[in-house]
């Protein structure tokens, strides 16, 4: 028979396992809230990415419809234009002559412009900035998600620990001494397991949840990050 100091000792013990089962059964409650949480701002990212890659693709194609329309527009003015030596001998008007100069300038501005400011200049640039944005994204998103893996893994050995120090925390304390047995009846009398220090269980659990609580952090550090880059 256990005497009764031993059963008191033994029962403070399944106290305090049970209250640390409790705790775990929170954490674990509290943990899936989070995770959902974060989940639905690295999705919102990366929409956000994708309708930002979209955005730089739509005024890439503007641009270029409105260099390929400036450059028609100037090739038709050109092309109306009466030829020198014609123009020298026919063109007596100065009526004409302004409007043939004026037709002839405004074909030539719209040419450079095309040609200089939006091909040179701003299709070039925005080419430029659309694969810097593309790389800095994916990137960003990769790290994330490798991060967040990190996590769940964290989370899983948590959950292990756990299982481990439940499972044990019913053990008869004879089974250190190589006897097999459970207290008051409870938990598996036939593992096969070696005996094992309920404090150095109860530690192993703690320095996972602590391990677990930094990956958390330094994630959701990383997400609001990613989120300021982004913006």
């Amino acid at each position: 028979p256990t005497p009764p100091r031993n059963m008191s000792r033994d029962l403070e013990r399944l106290k305090t396992a049970c209250e640390l089962r409790d705790w775990e059964a929170a954490r674990a409650k509290n943990f899936t809230v989070w995770r959902a949480a974060v989940q639905k701002l690295v999705s919102g990212l990366r929409d956000a990415v994708k309708l930002g890659a979209a955005q730089h693709q739509q005024l890439e194609q503007l641009l270029s419809q409105r260099s390929a329309a400036d450059r028609a527009y100037a090739q038709a003015l050109a092309a109306a234009l009466p030829e020198k030596k014609e123009s020298d001998e026919s063109i007596a008007s100065p009526l004409l002559q302004t409007i043939t100069s004026l037709q002839r300038s405004v074909s030539q501005v719209r040419e450079a412009f095309s040609s200089g400011v939006l091909e040179a200049t701003l299709l070039s640039g925005l080419a430029a900035t659309t694969a810097e944005f593309e790389k800095t994204a994916e990137s960003l998103l990769a790290n994330l998600d490798k991060s967040l893996e990190g996590t769940d893994e964290a989370n899983a050995k948590v959950h292990d620990a756990m299982t481990t120090y439940h499972r044990r925390s019913i053990e008869d304390p004879s089974r250190r001494n190589g006897s097999t047995g459970t207290w008051f009846g409870l938990g598996d009398t036939h593992s096969n397991e070696p005996p094992s220090d309920g404090w150095l269980d109860e530690h192993r659990y703690r320095w996972t949840v602590a391990t677990l609580r930094e990956r958390q952090r330094s994630f959701t550090d990383q997400l609001f990050s990613a989120v300021r880059e982004s913006g």
